[in-house]
């Protein structure tokens, strides 16, 4: 009789990649930024002059998509942060709402008005930035490191 229990083999833990930091980190300010613009935005304490013909055309619907949107690139970069594979798929919804948001407020609101010279560069960044957060969470999908 074998009175020694053999142990389990224990996973080693995987090392978080850098940059599995810097997109959360990101993602983090970028939501906290974005809730705060609201609240001061809402409370009157920031002017928008520039974009208040925009901003004034949102609905109640246009701003709880951009929330769930901001939540799914949230909840992404908490999955992301812990390795876990739905930030993949968090990620790819938070684009697809921003996208298709980004081109019915094309369509209907005065969004190209609002968002022209240094505001449209920064959509444009952000939109690149989204694309290889997805492309960099499917890739760490691939290779097992995300779970």
């Amino acid at each position: 009789m074998n009175t020694l229990q053999e142990e389990p083999p224990r996973s080693t833990p995987v090392k978080r990649p850098p940059l599995v930091w810097v997109i959360s980190i990101l993602y983090f300010i970028s939501a906290g930024t974005y809730f705060l613009s609201l609240a001061l935005i809402f409370s009157g304490a920031a002017s928008i002059d520039a974009q208040s013909q925009y901003f004034q055309s949102l609905t109640v619907l246009d701003h709880a998509v951009a929330f769930v949107a901001v939540a799914l690139n949230l909840l992404g970069a908490v999955f992301l942060l812990l390795l876990k594979k739905p930030a993949f798929w968090l990620f790819l919804a938070a684009f697809g709402i921003d996208t298709a948001t980004v081109i019915y407020q094309i369509i209907a609101k005065h969004w190209l008005d609002a968002n022209e010279g240094p505001n449209l560069a920064i959509s444009v960044i952000t939109f690149c930035i989204s694309i290889g957060v997805i492309l960099y969470s499917k890739r760490l999908v691939g290779k097992g490191i995300l779970k």
